[in-house]
């Protein structure tokens, strides 16, 4: 089953059992999907759902910590309930040791020797993290490795990735 058909049926389910928060974020799920569809014109596959579902978890603990930030309590439990429900439909995170040995063998199969190389490894580690981990964190951990094997001056790693 698609994850876009797992999350109609969830939808279902959660409207049949009247759960508000469920139903609202998985509706706000489908419709990120279809404006995701709609914008690249053909239907997601899982690999893309995936994508979309990351971003929307993502949007979600970025806004949780705002309201959080602003004493907003209420609208913050609301977030964190709503990237519970989104989390059932990603898989399970990487732990720090699998990203590293991930990060090592693309580095290894790239060749990549200087931060400049950061986007070959990322490329090249795309489908092996497919929602599994935050690609800002992954982008971070390739330069910091990078910049350390080039044994680049800290003032100088910032520049050479760009």
């Amino acid at each position: 089953m698609t994850i876009r058909a797992r999350i109609s049926h969830e939808v279902e389910n959660a409207v049949r059992g009247g759960d508000l928060v469920r139903r609202d974020t998985l509706r706000m799920a489908q419709n990120a999907l279809y404006l995701a569809e709609k914008r690249e014109h053909h239907s997601a596959d899982d690999a893309e759902a995936l994508d979309v579902l990351f971003r929307e978890v993502r949007q979600r603990v970025e806004l949780e910590a705002a309201f959080r930030a602003d004493g907003k309590c209420e609208m913050a439990n609301r977030e964190a309930q709503e990237i519970v429900v989104l989390q059932e439909f990603l898989p399970p995170p990487l732990s720090p040791a699998e990203l590293d040995a991930l990060i090592e063998r693309s580095i290894a199969q790239t060749g990549a020797a200087i931060p400049r190389d950061a986007h070959k490894v990322a490329a090249n580690l795309a489908s092996d993290l497919c929602g599994r981990a935050d690609p800002r964190t992954v982008s971070a951990l390739i330069s910091h490795r990078l910049a350390a094997k080039a044994d680049c001056p800290p003032e100088t790693r910032t520049a050479n990735a760009r």
